[in-house]
């Protein structure tokens, strides 16, 4: 599996549930394969995409997607521990662990760090691994339908993706007011109920 496929299968699982894709080539993969207005690509602040996510999560009380890489979430190894500590935050947390490609392919420190040991130990009640595809789609299609308490799921990439689609150029104050917008609907928030 790689990032693309792996991105696929989450958008492909999702209807409305907010989405924030970490900076980098996640988001941009992202926007490439769907560019839907409860998608949020966290650009420029690489390792804070849980924390926007627990925000999320926090206030619409809905199940939130965050997609997170392996050096994001070892740059900012506090969201982990705030989601933890969080026994009903409606939070699924996917780690896409692979090559740092928007860092040149250098390997980073997940091979050395037991990311779902870490998740474990901060407090996630249900923790996942996988690098199979049909495994990961089934696991992500079972936690946007029952999501109450938060969940990390650690997707192993062994795949290099095809060519990465370019920086997002797009008018950035538009696209969080579009998101802002979907999340702060009476009739969406309604669905939390």
């Amino acid at each position: 599996m790689n990032r693309t496929a792996a991105i696929e299968a989450i958008i492909a699982a999702t209807v409305d549930e907010p989405i924030i894709f970490t900076a980098g080539d996640p988001a941009r993969i992202a926007r490439s394969i769907a560019d839907r207005p409860n998608h949020f690509y966290l650009t420029g602040a690489g390792g804070l995409v849980s924390s926007v996510g627990i925000g999320v999560a926090l206030e619409t009380r809905r199940p939130t997607i965050v997609v997170d890489g392996d050096g994001s979430l070892l740059t900012n190894p506090a969201g982990l521990i705030t989601a933890g500590v969080l026994a009903d935050l409606p939070l699924i947390h996917v780690v896409l662990d692979g090559t740092l490609q928007s860092g040149g392919g250098a390997i980073v420190l997940s091979r050395r760090a037991d990311l779902c040991g870490l998740a474990q130990a901060a407090g996630y009640p249900r923790v996942h691994s996988t690098g199979e595809l049909g495994e990961f789609t089934g696991l992500i299609r079972r936690e946007v339908a029952v999501c109450s308490s938060p969940v990390f799921i650690r997707c192993v990439l062994a795949e290099d993706d095809a060519a990465i689609p370019a920086s997002i150029g797009a008018d950035l104050e538009t696209h969080a007011r579009r998101f802002y917008d979907h999340v702060s609907t009476p009739e969406w928030l309604a669905g939390a109920a």
